[in-house]
């Protein structure tokens, strides 16, 4: 969520300036995020039991710390950022049933307790990026956006190699 956060958060910024031919590409970057979002909560259960949670979540948080950049890069060209948007959108919501699905295999009986504290683990997250991308927005600019989420997505990575 740090990851995510850090760039969403200040998505607005990020695309300042682009457009598509007569307009701001803010409105259907957001749409092409959000069906992202929708398709990758269809995908994560199927995913997370035909690869399994761990293979599930790597490769949701691979492609993800590699969109994270990538969609800096082009934001400037309207379809391939749509494109990016799209797959941050799947790679973003397909993680989370990866990582409740090996929580619960944990917890046993402490199951319900386990996930509250994780769905409090991601809004202190959400908050945690929104603060940190804000931090480094005013340190280091825009450009500074994409490499803390891409530093935090590689984090990420080496936290669910070595742990999960």
């Amino acid at each position: 969520m740090l990851s995510d956060y850090a760039l969403y958060t200040y998505i607005s910024v990020v695309f300042a300036g682009a457009e598509m031919p007569a307009r701001s590409i803010l409105p259907s970057v957001l749409f092409a995020f959000g069906l992202g979002a929708l398709s990758g909560n269809l995908l994560s259960g199927v995913a997370t039991d035909t690869l399994g949670p761990r293979r599930t979540l790597l490769a949701a948080l691979g492609v993800q710390t590699l969109a994270l950049p990538t969609l800096f890069l082009v934001r400037q060209v309207p379809m391939a950022a749509l494109g990016v948007t799209f797959v941050w959108g799947v790679v973003s919501y397909i993680y989370l049933i990866p990582i409740q699905h090996k929580l619960l295999a944990l917890a046993k009986m402490a199951g319900q307790m386990t996930l509250s504290l994780n769905s409090s683990a991601i809004y202190f997250g959400i908050a945690c990026g929104g603060a940190l991308g804000g931090l480094a927005l005013a340190k280091f600019g825009v450009a500074g956006l994409p490499i803390l989420a891409t530093a935090f997505g590689v984090v990420a990575l080496l936290v669910t190699l070595c742990w999960f």
